[in-house]
């Protein structure tokens, strides 16, 4: 239980976050990059990184588009938790 509330917590504040912040799981940790000027952050060991590779790109706030291999990349604001 806890940890679907962990993982609805996150996803919420990700929806929230401002634009430019670029979101990636990297050793199994959440990384929140902003652009310079912005904050950067980390949530270590994250439940939304669980099963996800190094480097796997979450979304970008503000913006969505696609990586080079074609998968799309949602804006952060369309979340909707379905993305392991």
């Amino acid at each position: 239980m806890v940890q679907s509330s962990d993982w609805a917590a996150t996803i919420s504040r990700l929806k929230s976050l401002p634009m430019g912040f670029v979101v990636v799981c990297g050793d199994g940790d959440l990384r929140i990059k902003g652009s310079p000027g912005q904050g950067s952050f980390v949530i270590r060991k994250s439940q939304v990184c669980k099963k996800s590779s190094d480097n796997y790109l979450i979304c970008i706030a503000g913006a969505g588009g696609a990586e080079d291999d074609g998968r799309p990349v949602p804006d952060c604001r369309d979340l909707d938790g379905d993305f392991t």
